[in-house]
């Protein structure tokens, strides 16, 4: 946490003009052969002198390999222990009118103690920030509320009362634009101090992602540079 808000209080967060998508993309335009998509990896081993990966598409044979899934995928290539994991879901609406909070994230601690009054954790005017994100003249507002109870089986109706709530303004002509449901957002972040080095499923099979970082976008950069090195030190 303390290194959550140490970035937001430093940094500047941002969103891509284009969405997330802009980030894998950005980072593959500088490679000199391109990305092969679409093409399921079943297995992952050490080879005589390598690795080999077998893929919907065939074997292929390698030097070293990265493993760079999500934490609940990890059994299906690895021997490595699954972390638990925090599901989240996030609901967008086209708002009627422009909420006065302006490019920043709404935190809700208004509940005794700490914590939401109500189930949204977290909220913004999104294209205050990133207009990219809604036609002209309109605003899109996103909301989170977290999985299991009670927040996870909120209504749209129980969401849109309490963004009222948060924004001291109507809703109900507020749009209901998707709702998803991430069951698997980020892993868990227990205390104590973190191991960012890859972890090894192989001699020369290495796993990374934020689950062996810290739990975000940010922690999933810092793991992927951090295995290139180890990768380019294992290469020699």
């Amino acid at each position: 946490m303390r290194l959550l808000l140490r970035s937001f209080a430093l940094g500047a967060p941002g969103l891509p003009r284009r969405g997330m998508q802009a980030l894998p993309e950005q980072l593959a335009s500088g490679l000199a052969a391109p990305v092969r998509l679409g093409t399921p990896v079943r297995t992952v081993r050490d080879a005589r002198r390598g690795v080999e990966v077998l893929t919907d598409d065939g074997p292929l044979r390698a030097r070293a390999a990265i493993v760079a899934v999500g934490a609940q995928h990890l059994a299906d290539l690895t021997d490595l222990p699954v972390p638990e994991t925090h599901g989240l879901t996030t609901w967008w609406f086209r708002a009627a009118g422009r909420p006065r909070t302006g490019p920043f994230l709404v935190l809700d601690a208004s509940r005794p103690g700490g914590g939401p009054a109500g189930p949204v954790w977290n909220t913004s005017a999104i294209s205050e920030a990133a207009p990219s994100y809604a036609p002209a003249g309109e605003v899109l507002v996103h909301a989170t509320t977290l999985l299991g109870e009670p927040d996870g089986a909120a209504t749209e109706r129980e969401v849109l009362r309490d963004l009222a709530r948060i924004y001291g303004t109507r809703t109900d002509r507020w749009q209901l634009l998707a709702h998803h449901v991430v069951p698997h957002a980020l892993p868990a972040q227990p205390p104590g101090p973190v191991d960012r080095a890859p972890a090894r499923a192989g001699a020369r099979i290495l796993v990374t992602g934020d689950h062996r970082t810290t739990a975000s976008i940010q922690g999933a950069l810092v793991a992927g540079t951090l295995a290139a090195r180890e990768a380019r030190a294992l290469l020699g």
